[in-house]
């Protein structure tokens, strides 16, 4: 039923729900507009759109996801990183980077911290579905591969890189054990 109703979501609404997805705790409607830059009536329209599917649940006035709901948006959310991944490593094009690039793979407010301080859900799924997709299946191979692509999004103006180059970073973290 979670599938259905996600695959009709608008990209508005899948990026509400990405968003939600990467942070641990709910969040607040101003944060969401911080991080989507759409005209504020056109994301009210999309979350109230969202709560009338149970899609996302209020609560304390802040936004969020049922666990079910959220467990699914998450394996979509890394698998469609991952079939990213895979197209920039072989066409170079930073266009196809495009989730990596709007959103994070760790809370905001984790973002400084040390891998032991932060939840490491979506970095081990990512890492795991990675690892899976690959031969040889060797951390340090796909960390080559890893460094390797942080060092082409060096080559671009970082506005144009956005998250990408801070996921990279930290999902290398995560494979290399630090």
């Amino acid at each position: 039923m979670v599938e259905q109703q996600f695959d009709r979501l608008s990209p508005l609404e899948k990026n509400i729900m990405y968003w939600l997805t990467s942070e641990e705790e709910a969040m607040a409607i101003f944060k969401l507009r911080e991080l989507l830059p759409v005209p504020e009536l056109d994301l009210f329209t999309a979350i109230k759109s969202l709560a009338e599917r149970s899609l996302v649940e209020k609560s304390s006035g802040k936004f969020g996801l049922q666990p079910v709901v959220k467990e699914y948006v998450k394996n979509q959310f890394v698998g469609q990183i991952c079939r990213e991944v895979d197209k920039f490593r072989t066409t170079e094009n930073l266009e196809e980077l495009k989730l990596l690039r709007s959103h994070l793979l760790v809370p905001l407010e984790d973002i400084d911290k040390s891998q032991g301080d932060r939840d490491r859900s979506m970095l081990t799924l990512f890492r795991e579905k990675l690892l899976s997709a690959r031969e040889p299946k060797i951390p340090s191979v796909v960390s080559e591969q890893l460094e390797s692509m942080i060092g082409k999004l060096d080559q671009n103006a970082l506005q144009d890189v956005g998250y990408a180059k801070i996921n990279l970073n930290h999902l290398l973290k995560e494979l290399k054990g630090n």
